[in-house]
């Protein structure tokens, strides 16, 4: 009983063998992000954690690093393991572990990324607005890291042995893959297109709120090029005001022009973008005033302005 045994067993591994060939492309390219994945995110982890203060953005970095990390140390030999042995793969528990672990890290890493394009959505395009602290952003990691384990649980069942033919009609191998059991059920099919819309939704998010930064960043250009031009041009004097005790203050007195006309709004809008440019330090008791300015159009400006001055003169104390 032996000997057809192990005959039997000899040939399913030069079955093994054969395929496995086939898949060595699979096997090195996988192999080469994994040492890749390896050294860069033990360097980014590295320096965001030595180098770099506490920030969301550092908070954001170091937790996708994590994840990244994790993937190159578990995910990736997982992969590699199961593309040469795609007959051989005879532990269900541990292929439905390591796929639902696989799947948690790509959801987790792709959610962290929208993390990411949230704060700098805010940064950029609400920079007055209120923005994510520091223990938000960490809230936010768990958050994404239990969000990952409810939508990827599917696959702890949905996974597991598999029944595959080889050349040989008399031999059968055991893949890694949609448990026999679910094969002729349309649940593997559900999960899927549940993934793909997962995945199109947050590429979706995540090229909206890029496109915004794009068009803010591009007038910021804009008007950067526009008002140095200006202030080359233009010089603005310093006095003594009478409310602050004599201490010297910077005022801004030559700011309305002939007509009240969109350039009004862009010139104290350069003065909130350029402080280097007009010598000026905005103290935080200025944020709501900066924040109706920066949202006004003509009109509501000119409203703005004739309600609170008729002549608009902005003092700010040294430091």
């Amino acid at each position: 009983m032996d000997e057809p045994f192990n005959a039997t067993k000899l040939s399913l591994e030069e079955l093994n063998q054969n395929v496995a060939r086939k898949n060595l492309g699979g096997v090195i390219f996988v192999s080469i992000l994994m040492v890749i994945g390896l050294i860069g995110n033990v360097h980014i982890l590295y320096v965001y954690a030595f180098k770099f203060k506490s920030s969301n953005i550092r908070t954001f970095i170091l937790w996708l690093g994590t994840i990244d990390l994790l993937v190159c140390l578990v995910g990736m030999p997982f992969i590699i393991y199961d593309l040469t042995h795609p007959l051989l793969f005879f532990a269900t528990n541990v292929c439905k572990a390591l796929r639902y672990f696989d799947y948690i890290m790509s959801f987790s890493s792709a959610s962290t990324l929208i993390l990411i394009s949230i704060e700098r959505y805010r940064k950029i395009c609400v920079p007055l607005g209120r923005q994510l602290t520091l223990r938000m952003s960490k809230i936010a990691c768990v958050c994404v890291l239990l969000f990952a384990i409810c939508v990827s649980w599917p696959a702890l069942v949905l996974y597991g042995h598999t029944t595959v033919e080889t050349e040989n009609r008399n031999i059968t191998g055991v893949q890694c893959y949609t448990d026999d059991r679910y094969k002729m059920t349309p649940y593997q099919t559900y999960f899927n297109i549940f993934l793909v819309g997962l995945i199109s939704l947050m590429l979706v998010v995540m090229i909206i709120l890029y496109l915004f930064m794009g068009r803010t960043l591009f007038e910021h250009l804009r008007f950067r090029a526009h008002f140095k031009r200006r202030f080359r041009s233009k010089r603005y004097f310093c006095k003594t005001d009478s409310i602050s005790n004599g201490s010297p203050v910077q005022s801004i007195s030559h700011l309305v022009e002939e007509n009240i006309t969109s350039k009004f709004c862009m010139k104290i809008y350069a003065h909130i973008l350029f402080p280097q440019e007009t010598n000026l330090i905005l103290p935080d008791c200025f944020r709501l005033l900066f924040q109706d300015i920066l949202r006004c159009n003509e009109h509501d400006l000119f409203k703005y302005l004739t309600r609170k001055r008729n002549v608009i003169n902005f003092s700010i104390l040294h430091n």
